[in-house]
């Protein structure tokens, strides 16, 4: 029994390590959008 709680631990430690990374990776790609998004707009208002 007590190696099912220890195998339930490590895919649950596994599982939130992955979470973290995934939202790590969502903020990067928020950030670099709206510094596209500021670009494409600075460039439009140069015409």
């Amino acid at each position: 029994m007590k190696q099912h709680y220890i195998d339930l631990l490590n895919l649950n430690r596994d599982l939130i390590n992955g979470y973290q990374i995934r939202c790590t990776n969502h903020e990067e790609l928020m950030k670099n959008l709206r510094y596209l998004n500021q670009t494409v707009q600075k460039a439009g208002n140069l015409r």
